[in-house]
């Protein structure tokens, strides 16, 4: 029998697993004993129980049933004479009926007509426990009995020799698993490549490229890629089109599966045998077979396909040292560890994903049971969301597809609601193979990013996993990039869904059917019925507990965590709400809690309720500790030894006052002190911290100074918001950003000229601050300098010749007059910002020489008078509010024209503004801009009173000279001067058919930004690009006349400004040197 509590040989999730079904405590000990022994040495995988248990796990051991292929019921005497014995081989019977299990009857110590015909002792036993039980029950008994003792067995006699009759049923299993193999294999390599090509060709031309089948030379080609990424496929199909080309060639599939089953040299054998066909070589007595048969082997071109390899020592076995392959010849090897083939191969050849549109056919082919038609309707939308789960795996794609096939719309929403926790059997049998092939280390390391670190820092991620382990970092590699379980992306560890359900199945079931395995938790239910239980709490690896799910109290008492010694990640967040303001927090914790964990790495508690961590906390291994929203006053008493911590935040612990605990925190390397308003000063000891990288102090509001110290290693100060901060000492010369705004600092020290690689200054909103030191100037490698909001600062340092990096620069809001010469001849300089400033009366003439400024900002600087040229590449202006601007220099700026990029000059609320200003603005210049105004500019050759405007054009308008097209709003706001909202202006182009057909286009003239009074009508002019109109009207006219009537329409998407008049424009490229030209009496 079996039960809940078992013994696993290899792995519970290997294919074609064995159920071995027998009753009694003297057989388990010996004869069933010897043979799980000999299942493990043959590389079979079995399942068989440890203890009897009630009848309540009946459900679990159906499972375990439904999840083999071959069943072992061995008949003994007393096998009759239990129910669960009985009841198990019903549910056998029912499986073999379905066509789902293969049962293997053995005759221990009986005959077969003794369990048939129920005679004998087993006839006894049977009829006694018949007796008491419901008629029903017992006929299924009997069926069972004689269908299963029916089949072909083994018999073992009364004296007879066990070890050898043991021998006889490995025979047996392993010529079952290999019969079973060979029909799946066939069955579905058949299947594959009858398959339609979805995708395939561009994959046959890549990888025939990598293999120059054109070229007389030897090529080694790995084919890469996750499991069920199609490799198998891929090199069948090539290996059918290329074959007839080689006089010697062999596919050899699924290269690891039949090793368990024939071993190595069975394969090297057929190896060479196939190569060798036509000379009938005998293999029996060759030690070295590629050495012996090495003359005749150079005798010819061969093309060898090694499908699904998963060893060195296979490849090894079955190539040799490569000394036989003849020049010309072609070798492929699939597998899904790349590491294997990188001192073998002469290149790779990674097999990609689906594409979307292929994906789709593909899905759509096998939801369709094998048919090619697309989907419609609401099972077209619901693909979209199995699709993007697969991420274009074929396997995954074809798993669902089948699945889903002849389904309803119900059930297909249900199964996409559990896709992430129950995986598909087929995608699971893929999986499990390259899962079982892992070390220990590295199944834990995939489990535990599977179950907590997905999408987490590449960084911390390998931190946590490779302490103290060193075979973590040699599995790291393994994991991540050579068998495809996961991935770098973006700084990041990723795995896809399909990867991850799998990976938390495997998890979910070690935890709650295997005793003896790793227990991870990430389920509420689970995480409250292992605490209620509190059994075999060591087993716990991690405990990642969302207080969101929780709606009830939940307590703590002092021994939760005593017994958990091997706990390594906890972490107790609140995925709703991760600023943890949710007064009604539904967990207590007393304030004796035993917290050891000593082989903690991961200790995350948002709002951990007790003032300082208990006494006995070992923090040997931590790698994180995060208390976000604690009521921590200090993190432990005294000091503890911390050698391997690295990330620590306390943020918005508002009663921490004491960081002394970390004085030998020596490889810190990121300390959070976000708004810990109870904090004044940072020990005197933090010298010790040389690996401290990132101190964020942001809105200490306390915090009165810094100590005098060097953080040698220290590159991002962020001191923001601290209020009370008057001094700055430059406590790391290596700094690179550096955040002092908000601060109360009136100047800064000298000694900031010595930081040579800071790129960012941030003094915004110091509005203490008076001036700034001459070495300032001195920051060779500053990029952005922030003194926006320091309402005091009137000048700027005039020595400033060395920032040749500066990008950014932002004074608005000062009393700065001038900003030094050597701006104006600075080749870095993008964006300049001097909004506010009612000292500024002119800009001087050389700011036109800033050549790669795009954006700069004039907003309400009230004094402003003029405006000279400026540089060619601006892409934005913004004079808003300049109520004195009168002149504007013809031309403002000679902007470059592209499809992309159009430059934006906006002069809302400039009333003083000159009418000839005004037309040098919009004169032969392409800009969008907006300006106080009541008329169209005359140069609009097509002008409209309100905001619609009929176009009549000549035949054959439209040819490749036109560039673009104006388009002019002027916008009445009377009634609508105190302006809250944005809004836009808008324009529609409806080009008519004489059918009664249109087109239509959408364009957008200008925007309005700025909240507050506006002062009159003004006038919008937007450019666009005639490429973007040209698309749409070639996509349907191609080949036809372009209609010749057309009607433009304006609208501000407010809803209360109103269009009064507006205008439109073609513009042509001019044959010379000028990029455009208006056109006025064109049409």
């Amino acid at each position: 029998m079996a039960s809940s509590s078992t013994t696993l040989g290899v792995s519970v999730l290997s294919p074609h697993q064995v159920f071995i079904s027998f009753r009694g405590g003297e057989l388990r000990r010996n004869f069933v004993g010897f043979l799980t022994g000999a299942l493990k040495q043959n590389g079979v995988n079995f399942f068989v129980d440890e203890h009897e248990k009630r009848v309540e796990d009946l459900e679990m051991l159906f499972k375990r049933i439904e999840g083999s292929t071959i069943a072992l019921v061995i008949f003994s005497k007393r096998y009759s004479e239990s129910e669960w014995c009985l009841d198990e081989l019903v549910k056998i019977n029912e499986r073999v009926d379905e066509g789902q299990l293969v049962a293997i009857p053995i005759f221990y110590k009986l005959e077969a007509s003794d369990v048939k015909e129920l005679e004998q002792e087993f006839g006894t036993n049977f009829k006694v426990r018949a007796w008491k039980c419901e008629e029903l029950r017992v006929i299924k008994w009997e069926k069972a009995l004689v269908s299963i003792s029916g089949k072909m067995g083994l018999k073992l006699d009364e004296n007879g020799d066990e070890y050898s009759f043991i021998g006889s049923i490995i025979e047996k299993v392993k010529e079952v698993v290999h019969n079973l193999s060979s029909e799946e294999s066939g069955s579905t390599q058949r299947e594959d490549l009858d398959e339609p090509l979805f995708g395939i060709e561009q994959r046959l031309k890549q990888l025939e490229e990598k293999l120059e089948f054109e070229q007389d030379k030897t090529c080694i080609v790995g084919v890469v890629g996750m499991p069920g990424i199609g490799k198998t496929v891929l090199v069948k199909r090539i290996y059918d089109k290329w074959v007839q080309k080689f006089g010697s060639s062999i596919c050899l599939a699924e290269v690891s599966k039949m090793l368990r089953i024939h071993g190595l040299d069975s394969l090297q054998k057929r190896l060479l045998e196939e190569l060798l066909k036509d000379t009938h070589p005998n293999m029996e007595y060759a030690v070295d077979a590629h050495e012996f048969w090495k003359d005749e082997l150079l005798k010819r071109k061969v093309f060898i396909v090694l499908d699904d390899v998963n060893g060195m020592r296979q490849i090894e076995s079955l190539l040799g040292n490569g000394d036989w392959i003849k020049e010309g010849s072609k070798i492929v090897i699939t597998t899904s560890d790349e590491s294997l083939l990188r001192d073998l191969v002469d290149d790779f050849y990674e097999v990609r994903r689906l594409n979307d549109a292929d994906s789709l056919k593909y899905f759509s082919y096998h939801v369709s049971d094998r048919k090619i038609c697309a989907l419609e309707g609401e099972f077209k939308k619901l693909s979209k969301r199995f699709l993007d789960y697969a991420k274009g795996n074929p396997l995954v794609l074809k798993a669902l597809g089948v699945e889903l096939c002849g389904k309803e719309e119900a059930y297909w929403e249900q199964r996409m609601e559990t896709l992430a926790q129950i995986s598909n059997k087929m995608i699971q049998d893929a999986l499990r193979g390259r899962y079982d092939e892992l070390s220990e280390n590295q199944k834990d390391a995939f489990l535990d990013i599977a179950c907590f670190f997905r999408s987490e820092s590449l960084s911390y991620v390998r931190c946590l996993l490779d302490l103290r382990d060193s075979e973590l970092t040699e599995a790291w590699g393994c994991v991540l990039t050579d068998r495809l379980l996961a991935k770098y992306s973006g700084g990041q560890v990723e795995m896809d869904d399909v990867l991850c359900t799998f990976g938390t199945e495997l998890a979910s079931q070690a935890t709650f059917d295997n005793k003896g395995a790793k227990c991870r938790l990430w389920n509420h239910q689970d995480i409250i019925r292992v605490l209620e239980n509190n059994s075999e709490m060591e087993r716990v690896r991690g405990v990642f507990l969302d207080m969101s799910e929780i709606k009830e109290k939940m307590s703590f008492d002092t021994n939760t965590f005593s017994g958990m010694c091997n706990l390594r990640y906890l972490k107790i967040y609140n995925s709703d709400c991760p600023l943890g303001c949710n007064d009604d927090w539904l967990i207590e914790v007393p304030e004796e809690l035993q917290f050891t964990l000593d082989e903690v790495r991961c200790l995350d508690w948002l709002r951990f309720p007790l003032e300082k961590l208990p006494s006995d906390f070992n923090a040997m291994n931590l790698v994180h500790l995060s208390l976000p929203y604690s009521s921590i006053r200090q993190i432990w008493e005294g000091v503890k030894d911390t050698p391997n911590l690295k990330w620590v935040d306390l943020s918005h612990s508002h009663e921490l006052s004491d960081l002394s605990g970390l004085s030998n925190a020596h490889n810190l390397e990121r300390l959070n002190l976000e708004g810990c308003t109870s904090l004044v000063k940072l020990p005197e000891d933090m010298e010790n911290m040389k690996s401290l990288l990132f101190l964020n102090m942001r809105r200490c509001k306390r915090l009165r100074n810094l100590p005098k110290t060097n953080l040698s290693s220290l590159t991002i100060l962020i001191l923001s918001g601290c209020s009370k901060l008057q001094e700055f000492e430059v406590i790391s010369e290596n700094l690179e950003a550096l955040y002092l705004d908000g601060t109360s600092l009136k100047g800064l020290p000298p000694a900031i000229g010595n930081l040579q690689r800071l790129a960012l200054l941030n003094l915004k909103g110091c509005k203490m601050l008076e001036h700034l030191p001459d070495s300032l100037g001195k920051l060779i490698a500053l990029e952005d300098l922030i003194l926006s909001g320091c309402s005091k600062l009137q000048s700027f340092p005039m020595d400033t010749e060395d920032m040749k990096c500066l990008r950014i620069l932002l004074v608005d809001g000062t009393r700065v007059k001038e900003i030094p010469t050597i701006f104006h001849f600075n080749g870095s300089l993008r964006r300049l910002c001097l909004s506010g400033n009612s000292t500024i009366i002119d800009l001087e003439d050389d700011i036109g020489q800033l050549y790669h400024l795009k954006w700069l900002d004039l907003k309400h600087c009230v004094n402003l008078r003029h405006l000279p040229t400026l540089p060619s590449k601006l892409q934005f202006l913004d004079a808003h509010g300049c109520r004195r601007l009168e002149r504007v220099t013809y031309p403002l700026a000679i902007p470059l024209m592209t499809d992309q990029i159009h430059s934006t000059f906006i002069f809302t609320n400039c009333n003083s503004l000159e009418e000839v200003s005004k037309d040098g603005l919009v004169s032969g210049v392409l800009i969008n801009t907006c300006f106080p105004g009541c008329d169209v500019p005359l140069w609009f050759h097509h002008q409209s009173g309100g905001s619609v405007l009929e176009l009549k054009l000549q035949r054959h308008w439209y040819n490749n000279k036109i560039s673009g097209i104006v388009l002019c709003a002027v916008v009445s706001l009377q009634d609508n001067q105190n302006q809250s909202n944005c809004f836009s202006v808008k324009c529609a182009l409806e080009f008519k058919e004489e059918d009664g057909s249109c087109i239509n286009i959408e364009c957008n003239v200008g925007n309005w930004t700025e909240p507050g009074r506006i002062e009159s009508d003004h006038v919008f002019i937007g450019y666009s690009s005639f490429s973007n109109i040209a698309k749409r009207l070639e996509s349907k006219y191609s080949g036809k006349c372009i209609p010749t009537e057309a009607t433009v329409e304006f609208h501000v998407t407010d809803g209360t400004s109103e269009v009064v008049k507006c205008g439109f424009s073609f513009i042509y490229a001019e044959p010379r040197n000028l990029p455009f030209r208006f056109r006025e009496n064109q049409y």
